[in-house]
């Protein structure tokens, strides 16, 4: 026989050899421009290369997605693996071949001896146990022949564990493609939910823009009705200036109308206002005469006043009852020298109560009454208006009235206080001011205070 030239890829199953020839380069897999194009499916296009290096060696690159290429039953884990003489190549996915790899192939007897056991050994596997029994009975096999058996038995289970690993590859592939498979469908249906959404908003883009085109034409026709409105009224005031004059005289009729709708709302507040505050004027006038002249034996306001050189006063009545059986004053027991009838205080009270009115007015009256009567028949006043003792009336006044205030010489002096409030009266209703106020306890002042 001849001797080949370069490497040699031995298939094992099919005894078919596969020289490298002057190539450096041999490339297999499922390509017809590969070295060795292997038809199946199950191989790759680019399955694996086999190649010399700078160091003269030859070396093996797995060029599969999954390394499925196997040296010596392991997969290539680096770039490269050194291929040695004698080295099994096989793959995962396909079992139909295995090749051992022949750096330096020879012609010897003993190569083409074992070429041939190995041939023998390959035929007798698809064979059945019974066939193989026999035959080693009958024949005497060598020494040779029971260790081809044994590497076929290691064989046949390095193939089996090869298969259950090729399994559980293929489980794990399938899992993936499964994997892959449910992604591109999430990714189609997101694509498809894009679509709708991108045609939905261009739609509410077109309606958009057709509004928008809408209110630009509305906005156009508003411009041109308004030059038109304008264009008009010019005209009109053109043709009529008159017309323009009366509605200028009629707009400030209008405007002093509401001024003196206003003026008149003004006064009305303003009149409410003085009615309140104579309302509380009337009531502290009514408040301070019974208060401060009032008669301490009948606490009743003073009638027909008679004032002791003490200063006290008192009605004319109560003091002259009072004298029948106590010749002293009623409230600080001074004895009673001599009596002085002040008309001014008279006339001071029935002036207020005409300037009061109302209920003070009609009580006042039914006192004058009642004294005038008993005056006329000749009787004393009632006994139980008079206290039985020689002290003061129980009478009480309220502490929270701002006249309980005042200093002890307007107890002395009560007509000072009423002026007082009076001329504050007439002065806030009025607007007085610098006028000259009548002192009624002696004496005349100014508004500011000056006697």
């Amino acid at each position: 026989m001849s001797v080949s030239k370069g490497p040699v890829l031995y298939d094992c199953i099919k005894c078919v050899s596969h020289p490298f020839g002057d190539k450096t380069q041999f490339k297999i897999g499922r390509n017809e421009n590969s070295c060795l194009d292997i038809l199946s499916k199950r191989i790759s296009r680019n399955q694996c290369v086999i190649e010399l290096n700078e160091d003269k060696e030859w070396v093996i690159k797995d060029l599969s997605s999954f390394n499925t290429t196997l040296v010596n039953g392991k997969q290539i884990l680096k770039e490269t693996t050194v291929l040695k003489d004698g080295d099994k190549i096989s793959f995962q996915v396909y079992q139909d071949s295995e090749f051992i790899f022949q750096a330096n192939p020879s012609t010897d007897k003993s190569v083409q001896k074992k070429r041939k056991l190995i041939k023998e050994s390959v035929a007798k596997l698809g064979s059945t146990e019974e066939d193989e029994e026999p035959s080693v009975k009958r024949s005497n096999p060598s020494k040779s022949h029971a260790e081809l058996c044994a590497t076929l038995t290691l064989e046949r289970d390095r193939l089996a564990t090869e298969n259950k690993t090729l399994r559980e590859q293929c489980s794990q592939v399938n899992e993936i493609l499964e994997e892959t498979q449910k992604s591109l469908e999430s990714l189609e249906t997101e694509k498809t939910n894009l679509a709708l959404k991108l045609v939905d908003e261009q739609a509410v883009k077109n309606d958009l823009i057709i509004q928008m085109q809408n209110y630009i034409d509305q906005l156009k026709e508003a411009e041109i009705e308004l030059e038109r409105l304008i264009v008009e009224k010019s005209n009109k005031e053109v043709r009529n200036p008159n017309l323009y004059c009366s509605s200028v005289e009629y707009l400030q009729m209008k405007k002093d109308l509401e001024n003196a709708r206003k003026e008149v709302l003004a006064k009305e507040e303003r009149l409410n206002d003085v009615l309140a505050e104579k309302d509380i004027l009337t009531n502290n006038i009514s408040d301070l005469l019974e208060q401060e002249f009032s008669c301490s034996v009948c606490s009743e306001v003073i009638y027909q006043a008679i004032s002791l050189e003490c200063r006290h006063t008192f009605c004319a009545k109560c003091l002259a009852t009072w004298k029948l059986t106590k010749k002293e004053c009623p409230v600080c027991r001074t004895k009673i020298k001599s009596e002085v009838n002040p008309l001014v205080i008279d006339q001071f009270i029935d002036k207020l109560t005409d300037l009061i009115g109302g209920e003070f007015k009609k009580r006042r009256e039914t006192v004058r009454e009642e004294r005038t009567s008993s005056n006329s028949r000749g009787t004393t006043v009632s006994p139980f208006r008079y206290p039985q003792t020689g002290r003061r009336g129980n009478r009480r006044r309220s502490h929270n009235n701002p006249t309980n205030s005042r200093s002890s010489n307007s107890r002395r002096n009560p007509l000072a206080n009423v002026a007082e409030i009076v001329y504050d009266y007439h002065r806030g209703v009025s607007g007085l001011s610098d006028n000259v106020m009548i002192d009624l306890t002696g004496g005349s002042r100014h508004s500011n205070g000056r006697r």
